[in-house]
């Protein structure tokens, strides 16, 4: 009787907490008096406390990793000395998270990261809190968050001096996994390259949505990550060939642009000593020679496959100390069937750049690159595939609406099959308008060689309805 008693006594006080879970861990009692100063607390030790105190949760049978818990940042303002590391899928938790009225906020005070999820967090949440650092980033690895595995972000805000904002790298070779992370709400400005920056063969399948990004690229042109040096370049009929410094090789299908043009594509032709890239607006005006770069935006999505954004709002992309413009948006890579739902950008930037395989649809801003757009009734870059003709392994192709690959003026294209790429190499019959003083026509060009111009329709007063037709014997009328 009196063991039962002494049993339900110690239950009463301490009830029994099954393997593998735990209350939430606040914060706010970790925090002792050698923390803090007159001004402020720093909470990074109370944090790590609060990690060591779940770290002892076992794991429950047939786990395959230990569990993660919650812990509870204080109301408030806390100084940060040295990055939180999650080490399990924890629960990061503040009592609010939106610029300008933050209820907690995390201040980096030193030129590190301030949050860091690896594989070993999958599972991880970060809620409910802003992240801010007045300190510049000395180095392109300073991020505000950093993830390697999969997890939510909701509703946290980040500012100040981090090269990026939010920072995905997937890549299982190097021990990282970001397939189906999530990050919803919140506002990132102010950070020195990208707001967003996603990359990896495994960054995959990632949805973000309802967020807030402006005023980024604040260092853009410092961390325009360069590829290789430029000793000059041509354009004509919407192709950029560039001579490189020394013997480099460039990856196919690399998002570049030049250092001092910011204009950019996905490279096409790749050679020791040279690259082809395609942009309609290639011209043969005169650049100075520099640097080819993967340049900056306020969301940079590089990843391999493809990921989701939805209702983003962006503006304002431009460096602080140079004054550059960069763009929106860059969806640049061509293998990634990303998707942009319903996204805005206001006019102070660069255009937005999808892949080959993007697709934006609805919402409002302008943007650039050969992937699909649909805007209301408006379409730009639809590719129709045919029937393979007997004896073709490929299928030819139908292209309505400009691209930029093609030439300027361009509205429709008719290709056969091209060898195993979609960029344009030969027997291409386009409708194209001409915009020369005096000569403004439509015309048909025949593999954009200038000289095979089969039909052309005249559109200059006193000329209307002056058609032209050329055959391998004589041009009528």
């Amino acid at each position: 009787m009196q063991l039962m008693l002494a049993l339900m006594l110690a239950a009463q006080a301490s009830p029994w907490v099954p393997p593998g879970t735990s209350g939430p861990v606040k914060v706010v009692d970790l925090i002792r008096a050698d923390d803090c100063s007159f001004a402020r607390c720093d909470w990074s030790p109370a944090i790590e406390r609060a990690q060591a105190l779940l770290d002892e949760v076992p794991a429950p049978q047939f786990a395959v990793r230990p569990p993660g818990g919650e812990i509870d940042l204080p109301c408030g303002v806390g100084d940060l000395s040295s990055p939180i590391t999650l080490r399990r899928g924890h629960i990061l938790k503040g009592c609010g998270g939106t610029f300008p009225s933050c209820a907690t906020l995390l201040n980096v005070r030193t030129s590190t990261h301030a949050i860091v999820a690896m594989r070993n967090a999958a599972g991880f949440v970060l809620r409910d809190f802003c992240v801010i650092t007045a300190v510049g980033a000395e180095r392109i690895d300073r991020h505000a968050v950093v993830i390697g595995g999969r997890g939510v972000i909701d509703e946290v805000s980040l500012r100040g001096g981090f090269v990026d904002g939010v920072h995905v790298f997937g890549d299982v070779n190097t021990g990282t996994n970001v397939n189906g992370l999530r990050v919803r709400g919140g506002r990132i400005d102010l950070v020195e390259r990208a707001a967003i920056y996603v990359a990896g063969q495994d960054g995959n399948a990632n949805l973000f949505d309802s967020l807030d990004v402006g005023a980024n690229c604040q260092r853009g042109s410092k961390w325009a990550e360069p590829v290789a040096a430029t000793t000059g370049w041509k354009a004509a009929n919407g192709t950029i060939t560039l001579t490189l410094a020394s013997p480099t090789t460039i990856k196919v299908g690399s998002f570049l642009a030049f250092e001092r043009l910011k204009a950019g594509g996905q490279v096409i032709i790749s050679t020791p000593t040279s690259v082809t890239m395609h942009w309609a607006g290639a011209s043969g005006s005169a650049v100075e020679a520099g640097l080819l770069t993967r340049p900056c935006a306020n969301v940079i999505d590089l990843a391999f496959l493809n990921n989701t954004w939805v209702a983003i709002q962006t503006a304002g992309a431009k460096d602080r100390v140079t004054g550059e413009f960069f763009r929106s948006f860059i969806f640049g890579n061509p293998a990634s069937r990303t998707v942009c739902l319903g996204c805005y950008s206001e006019q102070d930037q660069l255009p937005g750049w999808v892949s080959a395989q993007g697709v934006v649809l609805g919402g409002i801003g302008q943007w650039e690159g050969p992937g699909l757009r649909v805007e209301g009734r408006r379409v730009n870059g639809i590719k129709a595939v045919g029937m393979k003709a007997p004896g073709d392994t490929l299928a030819p192709e139908l292209w309505i609406g400009g691209n930029d690959w093609g030439p300027p003026g361009t509205v429709l294209t008719m290709m056969p099959p091209q060898g195993g790429t979609s960029n344009p190499t030969h027997g291409a019959l386009r409708w194209r308008m001409s915009t020369s003083a005096g000569k403004r026509s439509w015309f048909a060009d025949v593999a954009n060689s200038g000289t095979a111009v089969s039909q052309r329709v005249s559109l200059e007063a006193g000329q209307f309805g002056v058609t032209s037709i050329k055959t391998s014997t004589r041009v009528s009328p």
